[in-house]
């Protein structure tokens, strides 16, 4: 008798939950979310900067090993790029300001101490 509830019970719900997924899928809508150009009046973040068209190298044997960390061979420079496409100017983005040379030093003042550095790497394994 108990499992026989129990039977009814796990069919009840397997078919509560099979008409939940036919519901489901009955929507007519698309989510706003799954379109990569939105068609609203905000920025359009893929916009900014156009990517650039990728080259097919004539022999593919000559091609260098990739270097992790290195230059893309399509893309060199990418942040002077952006800082173009934004209105910048790449070459005043090179290095460290002489206004903010006051705020490295600051911030830098404690490297060389063995403990601080003990107790930063301490505090960012533990973040």
């Amino acid at each position: 008798m108990r499992e026989t509830k129990m039977l009814a019970a796990r069919g009840a719900f397997l078919a509560g939950a099979a008409a939940l997924i036919a519901l489901a899928g009955c929507g007519s809508k698309e989510p706003v979310l799954m379109h990569v150009r939105a068609s609203g009046n905000g920025p359009d973040e893929f916009a900014i900067l156009p990517p650039k068209p990728l080259a097919m190298p004539e022999d593919l044997a000559t091609l260098p090993d990739p270097t992790p960390g290195a230059a893309n061979r399509s893309d060199p420079t990418p942040f002077e790029d952006a800082i173009v496409a934004l209105g910048g100017k790449p070459q005043v983005a090179r290095g460290i300001p002489a206004a903010d040379g006051a705020l490295l030093a600051q911030a830098v003042r404690f490297r060389g101490i063995p403990a601080a550095d003990g107790a930063l790497l301490a505090q960012a394994v533990r973040f």
